[in-house]
């Protein structure tokens, strides 16, 4: 993993990281708030240089725990939105979604057989 890639990926764990603490700390999962996918998204290639699509062979991060919590946080924000009185065990579900997310992304900066310290730039 060049270092770029690598830092892009610190980058978005500690985005995620943020969130998980404080879902209102004004980061979004969108992905023009993903250091990953300001460098790699492609639509139309399924994002196959990202360490996301190159480790699950998909794009948009499917195959990841991101769906899972995407949803949970929008449960959370709506409810409190709405003003639901116990907020408590959606604010759990976000954490432990997002915990999952953040466990998956880190596992990607583990390295991965011959190339693991590949120090190329991106082109």
């Amino acid at each position: 993993m060049n270092k770029a890639t690598k830092q892009a990926l610190k980058d978005s764990i500690e985005h995620w990281e943020r969130m998980m603490r404080d879902p209102d700390c004004g980061d979004r999962l969108y992905r023009d708030e993903c250091a990953l996918c300001n460098l790699f998204w492609n639509p139309a290639e399924a994002c196959p240089r990202c360490p996301i699509g190159a480790h699950t062979g998909l794009g948009q991060c499917m195959g990841t725990p991101y769906g899972q919590a995407r949803d949970a946080l929008g449960v959370y924000l709506c409810a409190k939105t709405y003003g639901e009185a116990n907020l408590a065990p959606l604010r759990r579900a976000w954490r432990e979604s997002a915990q999952e997310e953040i466990d998956f992304l880190r596992s990607l900066l583990e390295p991965q057989g011959k190339d693991a310290d590949d120090e190329t730039e991106i082109s």
